[in-house]
Order: structure tokens, then sequence, then C-alpha cells
């Protein structure tokens, strides 16, 4: 009975700490575009105070050393702003992934079993956003590298669907 207790309690302390890195890995997501943002800002506002003819864009280019598109055609511009929008789902993306496993194992902790129906629904969720990520990295031709998740999230899908019924046999034999 003793070594039952102590390795829950194991288990919860394990998830409790994937929740915590999880809550971190949302706010780095979060902050570090912002941060960016922000220094390009104060760079660019003390280039105007001091003088200089500066835009942010030109000076977002500069700080990051990233070279400045050069648009020969209209086609090409709408492929850098589609880029652009795509990277910027990218990051929501990953965002709201972390978020969602985060609620998985909140729903383990609780209910002491990850094969539960809101875990199910969160899977469910989760392919949904691992589909788009599929999508958009397709749209960027990195095909190979986007078919890996998605075969791995619908995977996990079936096992937790199988495992949620053998937890109702169970919890109806008790």
């Amino acid at each position: 009975m003793k070594k039952e207790m102590k390795e829950k309690t194991k288990d919860t302390n394990n998830i409790q700490k994937l929740i915590k890195f999880l809550s971190f890995g949302q706010a780095f997501l979060i902050a570090v575009p912002l941060v960016r943002l922000m220094l390009v800002i104060i760079v660019t506002v003390g280039s105007m105070i001091a003088g200089e003819n500066v835009t942010i864009t030109e000076v977002a280019y500069e700080f990051f050393n990233l070279e400045k598109p050069v648009f020969t055609t209209l086609k090409a511009q709408v492929v850098y702003y589609a880029f652009v929008i795509f990277s910027v789902l990218g990051y929501i993306i990953n965002i709201s992934l972390l978020n969602k496993i985060e609620k998985i194992l909140r729903n383990t902790e609780e209910a002491k079993t990850p094969f539960t129906e809101n875990n199910i629904v969160l899977l469910d969720k989760i392919k949904g956003l691992v589909f788009v990520s599929f999508i958009t990295m397709f749209l960027g031709n990195k095909f190979g590298m986007s078919l890996i998740p998605l075969v791995v999230v619908i995977g996990l899908i079936g096992v937790f669907k199988h495992g949620y019924k053998l937890q109702q046999e169970v919890d109806e034999t008790l």
C-alpha cells in the first residue's frame, strides 16, 4: 500500500514538473517575440531622436542582421508576406499546442488516469492544430517534417480512445 502511494506521489510530482515546464514554454514563446519587437521599437525611436531618417522595418532588418528582401514582382511580395503570415501562425499553433498538452496533464492529475473523455476531446483539438500545422509546412515545402507529427497524433488518439474504453470497463466492474 505504501509503495503504491509513493508511486502515485512520484507520478503526481512528475506531472506537476511537466505542467510547470509547459507553462514556462508558453510564456517563453509569447515573451521572446514581444521582447524582440520592443527592442526594435526602442532602437527605432532612439535613432529617430538622434536625427536619423529610419523606418522600423529598416531597423528590424539591421537589428536581426537580415537581408532586406528585394521585390522584383508582385508575386515575390505576396510570397514573402505569406511566409511572414505562416510564421506567425506557426507561433500561435505552438502556443496553443502547449496549452492543450498542459490541460491534458492537469486532467490526468485530477482524474488519476490519462484515459478520460476530456483528454480525448483535447487530443482531437490537437489533431486539428497539427493538421493546420501540416498544411502550413506543406505549403512551405516541408512535407516530410510535417507529416510525422500528424501521424503520431492520430496514433495517440487511437491509443487514448482504446485506453478510455478499457478504463470505463474497469470502472464499471468495480
